[in-house]
């Protein structure tokens, strides 16, 4: 119950709500890191979020306006590899994570307590990290000491590229494109839970009227918060 309860609240976390009405669907990193409109080199462009409803209505993030015009500097940033994850991808890349300050301190030592893990990560999909990895031989002949030295993880700048299985559907290009690349700064995304509702189980209940079959609910309410949308990271994708 709890594996699959994960895998469900890993949805929650990455999708936008249905509509304005939605109070059940939490603001996820495809509203607060959305696609934008500069298709070229990237820039800070995701003005607006958009609703998962099937054709991707656009929406005032955190219910502020945000326009070339009007609080700019509300944009996250996005940049539209348009299919293209060479080299292209690679200048895309060092473009965004010199715009958002993505680039942790490298600490060699701990001073005087353990040092704490790096808040940056990259998350997307089987189609991007194939193309990564083709890259990543080709710089090198010698790809078993790579393999074994990076243990099949591939890493920009240090940090480290996450699987993650959704982003390899289409059903959710609407709001994020295809084949996406969320890189999330931790350190700016805040999630709020619900004390009355935080991972609360209720006592087992007769499923149907059926008297040998029991069911248990786990209820969670959560909300995800980001604190700059210009240095939470930034969406690569191609729309």
């Amino acid at each position: 119950m709890y594996r699959e309860f994960a895998e469900l609240l890993q949805k929650k976390l990455i999708l936008s709500p249905l509509s304005a009405s939605d109070k059940k669907n939490p603001h996820g990193l495809a509203s607060w890191l959305s696609l934008g409109t500069d298709n070229s080199t990237g820039g800070h462009t995701g003005y607006q979020g958009k609703y998962f409803d099937g054709s991707g209505t656009a929406y005032n993030v955190g219910t502020i306006s945000s326009s070339a015009s009007d609080k700019p500097r509300w944009a996250s940033y996005y940049a539209d590899h348009n299919g293209l994850m060479g080299d292209n991808l690679i200048d895309l890349l060092a473009r965004a994570t010199r715009k958002t300050h993505f680039m942790p301190t490298m600490i060699p030592v701990a001073v005087d307590k353990e040092t704490p893990p790096s808040p940056f990560r990259y998350y997307t999909n089987d189609a991007v990290l194939g193309n990564l990895e083709a890259l990543a031989r080709k710089m090198d002949d010698n790809v078993g000491p790579d393999l074994a030295k990076y243990f099949g993880r591939i890493l920009y700048k240090g940090i480290p590229f996450m699987y993650v299985d959704m982003l390899d559907s289409s059903d959710y290009s609407t709001i994020m494109g295809t084949d996406p690349i969320f890189g999330v700064n931790h350190d700016y995304f805040k999630v709020m839970v619900l004390r009355e509702n935080d991972f609360v189980l209720s006592p087992p209940t007769r499923r149907d009227g059926s008297h040998n079959v029991l069911v248990v609910n786990l209820d969670v309410s959560f909300a995800v918060i980001c604190e700059n949308r210009q240095r939470a990271g930034f969406l690569i994708a191609q729309q």
